[in-house]
């Protein structure tokens, strides 16, 4: 095979490997969001119930109460803002990764013109630095990928710790609610 045949055949290589690394990304993504559509979906049930139960306490206690209500109204405010906290960091999270994605296209593309600037090189130079490019490439999108899986154990972890935080808040209402 020629030079020329060998290049388009490196070519080839590095647009088929781009698009599974474009299509892996895609499913990340598309993951990703379906993991938000179903801790959005299940938070809105919680809240739900436990406006449901407010109404319900409101009900029950009397005038002389408030102070409790009170006091529940705004554990329930804060609850909501560290959930709009949470939605807002996973967003920007989601967003940081689509840009640093953008980066790899660019990435890619500056490696491509440096692969043709090589082609006057001899081809043992040329299979090198390819093969030096490729193994920076490939670094880097493991190091995206790790960054990304650390990040959502981690919104997976703090998602465990407010489902147990108002399965006790919800706990404690009804002990308070038993003594009422």
């Amino acid at each position: 095979m020629s030079i020329s045949g060998d290049m388009k055949k490196i070519g080839e290589d590095i647009i088929s490997s781009y698009k599974l690394r474009i299509k892996s990304v895609g499913e990340i993504v598309s993951e990703t969001h379906n993991m938000l559509t179903d801790f959005q979906k299940e938070h809105k049930i919680t809240v739900n119930e436990l406006k449901v139960m407010a109404d319900e306490v409101k009900k029950f206690l009397g005038k002389g109460e408030t102070d409790r209500l009170k006091e529940f109204d705004k554990m329930m405010a804060d609850i909501q803002n560290k959930q709009t906290d949470r939605n807002k960091y996973v967003a920007d999270l989601l967003q940081k990764f689509t840009d640093e994605q953008k980066v790899t296209v660019n990435e890619l593309k500056v490696m491509a013109d440096e692969l043709k600037k090589s082609l006057g090189k001899g081809e043992t130079d040329r299979l090198a630095e390819f093969d030096k490019m490729m193994a920076d490439v490939q670094n880097k999108q493991a190091d995206r990928n790790k960054y990304v899986a650390d990040l959502l154990k981690k919104f997976t972890d703090e998602q465990k710790v407010t489902v147990n935080e108002l399965k006790v808040m919800a706990d404690e209402l009804k002990k308070s609610l038993g003594k009422g």
